[in-house]
């Protein structure tokens, strides 16, 4: 394992012997503890040095997630029912326990099976996610909330009190407070959403999908943007190739056209062809800023 600090890599080392096949557990909190387990024991220390352990659990640890002044941990397995022929038919969540211990060493205990667990930015609330569903949890494991919708995926923290989900080619938000879910855009029935990533202040939300042919990333203002007509318009006919020239483009405060083009083609004929499709399609060349990329040979 390695940590990167300060534009370096530097390796991290172990408190404890690794073999190839040994599950490693870990997190970094925003404040630098780094937390790491070997299945059975939980060690912290400051930047990946100096660690000791903090606790110990016969369960086996599978999930780590950390916050500024504590830590949570994810226990169990998943254990496979057969037929009478030996055939594997279904999966059934084994008992699994999650706990949470803080900085005074102090451990809570919930007995329920996670596939994911996850802070809330203040680290005053943890999502766990597994085969009893998505519910909202205390930093003493006290359930506050619990998001009962059919087929949520990709569950992701908004800011300390709204989830992110998808539903499918659906994007939704979920309000710990109220309990309440809404539907914050939808794209073409054979998309699939595979990612959600909200920006840092919580004002966009990006989101990948694939519909089977390709993968795609979108944008979406949370924070009453006005929607650019521009970027519709690039999103009908891009990305495309005209010749041995490829296009694309990225979404941020103006939009940037990119223009990839092999060895050998002069870089000034691509753009040339972009500009001209965008003039095609009724759109200002000036409101656009162009990168140019050459292919490796």
């Amino acid at each position: 394992m390695y940590i990167v600090s300060n534009n370096a890599l530097a390796p991290i080392k172990l408190p404890f012997n690794s073999s190839r096949n040994q599950f490693l557990g870990y997190d970094i909190a925003k404040n630098g503890q780094t937390y790491i387990s070997n299945s059975k024991d939980l060690y912290v220390g400051s930047m990946g040095n100096n660690f000791k352990k903090i606790y110990s659990s016969s369960n086996g640890f599978r999930l780590v997630a950390a916050t500024t002044d504590k830590v949570a941990v994810a226990s169990g397995a998943v254990n496979s029912q057969a037929d009478e022929g030996g055939t594997v038919t279904s999966a059934r969540a084994n008992t699994g326990y999650v706990t949470v211990i803080d900085s005074a060493g102090k451990a809570h205990e919930a007995q329920r099976f996670a596939s994911s667990i996850a802070w809330s930015p203040d680290g005053n609330y943890l999502l766990v996610s597994g085969a009893s569903g998505n519910a909202v949890f205390d930093s003493s494991l006290h359930q506050v909330a619990s998001v009962s919708v059919n087929n949520a995926g990709l569950l992701t923290w908004l800011n300390n009190t709204d989830l992110l989900y998808s539903i499918d080619s659906q994007l939704w938000l979920y309000s710990v407070k109220t309990g309440q879910s809404e539907k914050l855009t939808a794209l073409a029935t054979n998309d699939s959403l595979t990612a959600i990533y909200p920006s840092s202040d919580g004002s966009y939300v990006y989101f990948s999908a694939d519909n089977g042919e390709q993968a795609e990333v979108y944008r979406l203002g949370l924070a009453g943007q006005v929607s650019n007509n521009t970027l519709t318009s690039l999103s009908i006919f891009l990305p495309e190739t005209l010749g041995s020239c490829h296009l694309n483009y990225l979404d941020f405060n103006q939009p940037l056209f990119l223009i990839a083009y092999p060895p050998g083609v002069l870089a000034q004929n691509c753009q040339n062809l972009a500009q001209g499709e965008l003039r095609n399609y009724g759109l200002d060349v000036s409101q656009f800023h162009y990168q140019l990329i050459q292919l490796a040979p």
